[in-house]
């Protein structure tokens, strides 16, 4: 199982900020207020060193204890539904910044120095304010972090506030919720995104939530009904539908099945579809609710990590020709999307990683902060990467809800992955085809001469560091190129790319020679450098 990538416990709330701030007063206090256990970094590191930080100073140096202090952030940081106080240097580290941030939100505690001074009192356990003046040294330690302190996104200015009243505001933070909601607020009237644990049990609440009435019809697939029907009927009233698992079921073939069992089933206008699956099930049966009766509501529940950070977003529903992939389809959002985390837990891992090449698509497209977390932060996924990834594609959705513009650069490697898995009779998995297909946007996009020098080899290095293929086997060229001809993109007869520049910017409705694409293709065939 996916046990060893993914980790979908609660975030942490990580406190940063000066000495004086109140973290660890702020944040022993939130502990208690969410039932979550509080960890001090700075006393982790005295129970490491087996002496408090004043004489690791004295006796072995700042350069000691900061390596000490970058072992108990690495300790601490995967999520666990704690509270976190960091030391007031901890996140200049890099390293343990991008380890943090991934297991969890980050808020900066401030203040004015008068007043962080004046709680600091004569507290001689601050080696770095020791001195004669205390006030220039501090003054001098918040000018050196200043930029560390101000590139933390959440901040509460402690000047005025009581410890009770910094608590207050924390609490009420949208990532501190074990459940997270986000909103679409395009195409009209827009829909929330809900993020969180056990959704399913509570699916009869949450439908009504979003003003989706009954008569309730599920529809899932054979690898899905076996683990969440029981739960299902257990929490919502329905019917529920269970079609073959498998891309090449989002056929014509399946729609009209569940056209039919809709009809039987007494499905009406008034009804709600509720999809509950991965990219396929939700593709197919999105479609079928904007079809049947000229559109019908429905909700999104993916089990996937793959459905969670794309197929469940922006309203694209669709099913497959034996020519290519998605050539029939609609614009037709969901009422609602409930990820339920906790599904994520039932994947098998290589399941799992694919994924997470729809999530470093995100990060070539508009978040290079992501994507150097990626390269170098931890090799599992916490719930703060899937957020940063559907909070992207959403803002792109809402810009151009119906792909005339910016969204376009939402087929970043698409152009690619969607020809590999129609030559391969979809026996190739999308996440799998896209992580190739990336890797050939990139590679096209530098024979181009249009992107950064060194970006093919930090996309293929990404890749392999999270398990995903780089090359196909087994495929033929010119059936690779035949089924690019296919292309919903295409315009005029010519196929059209995304291409990285750099991490965070792509170009839309590039177009290449021929010769050059087949070189591309051939290039990312098995047994090539």
């Amino acid at each position: 199982m996916s046990e060893n990538l993914l980790r979908m416990q609660p975030l942490n709330i990580v406190l940063a900020g000066p000495p004086g701030a109140g973290k660890s007063a702020v944040g022993r206090l939130l502990g208690e207020r969410l039932n979550r256990e509080f960890v001090d970094t700075d006393t982790l590191v005295e129970r490491m060193a087996g002496k408090p930080i004043h004489q690791m100073f004295e006796e072995q140096g700042e350069p000691a204890f900061r390596q000490m202090e970058i072992e108990a952030c690495r300790q601490v940081a995967e999520p666990a539904d704690r509270v976190i106080a960091c030391g007031g240097g901890a996140l200049m580290d890099a390293g343990s910044r991008i380890l943090m941030e991934a297991g969890g939100t980050l808020v900066c505690l401030t203040g004015e120095p008068e007043v962080l001074l004046a709680r600091l009192g004569k507290d001689g356990s601050r080696p770095l304010l020791a001195g004669a003046s205390p006030s220039e040294r501090l003054q001098d330690l918040l000018e050196a972090r200043k930029d560390t302190y101000d590139s933390i996104p959440a901040q509460v200015d402690t000047t005025s506030l009581s410890v009770e009243q910094v608590a207050d505001r924390l609490v009420e933070l949208p990532l501190a919720k074990r459940t997270v909601r986000m909103t679409a607020s395009r195409p009209r009237p827009g829909y929330e995104v809900l993020l969180g644990e056990q959704l399913i049990s509570n699916l009869s609440a949450l439908l009504e939530q979003a003003e989706l009435s009954p008569p309730y019809v599920v529809v899932s697939d054979s690898n899905v009904a076996p683990l969440y029907e029981e739960i299902t009927r257990a929490s919502l009233e329905c019917s529920f539908i269970t079609v073959p698992a498998g891309e090449n079921h989002k056929s014509q073939e399946t729609l009209y099945q569940l056209y039919t069992t809709f009809l039987d089933s007494g499905v009406d206008r008034s009804s709600t579809v509720v999809a509950l699956g991965g990219g396929v099930v939700l593709d197919l049966a999105g479609f079928a609710a904007a079809t049947y009766m000229r559109g019908i509501r429905w909700a999104a529940l993916p089990t996937t990590l793959l459905a969670v950070v794309d197929a469940s977003l922006g309203g694209k529903v669709g099913i497959n020709l034996a020519e290519g992939k998605n050539l029939i389809g609609a614009f037709h959002p969901p009422g609602v999307v409930l990820a339920d985390l906790s599904t994520l837990a039932t994947l098998p891992e290589v399941e799992a990683r694919t994924g997470l090449a729809e999530m470093i698509k995100a990060a070539l497209i508009g978040d290079a902060d992501l994507f150097t977390s990626m390269e170098s932060g931890p090799t599992w996924i916490g719930r703060s990467w899937i957020h940063r990834a559907i909070q992207l594609k959403l803002t792109i959705v809402d810009e151009d809800p119906q792909e005339s513009g910016r969204r376009e650069a939402l087929n970043l490697g698409h152009t690619f992955a969607h020809a590999l898995e129609a030559a391969s009779r979809y026996r190739l998995p999308h996440g799998q085809a896209v992580a190739i297909g990336l890797l050939g946007a990139t590679r096209l996009a530098g024979a181009l001469d249009r992107c950064e020098s060194t970006l093919e080899d930090r996309v293929q290095e990404v890749l392999l560091r999270f398990g995903l293929p780089v090359r196909f086997s087994g495929l033929d060229t010119d059936r690779i190129l035949d089924a690019m001809k296919q292309d919903k993109k295409r315009k005029q007869g010519r196929s059209r790319f995304v291409i990285p520049i750099r991490p965070g910017r792509v170009e839309s409705g590039i177009e290449a020679p021929e010769a050059l694409i087949r070189d591309v293709v051939d290039g990312l065939r098995e047994g090539t450098p």
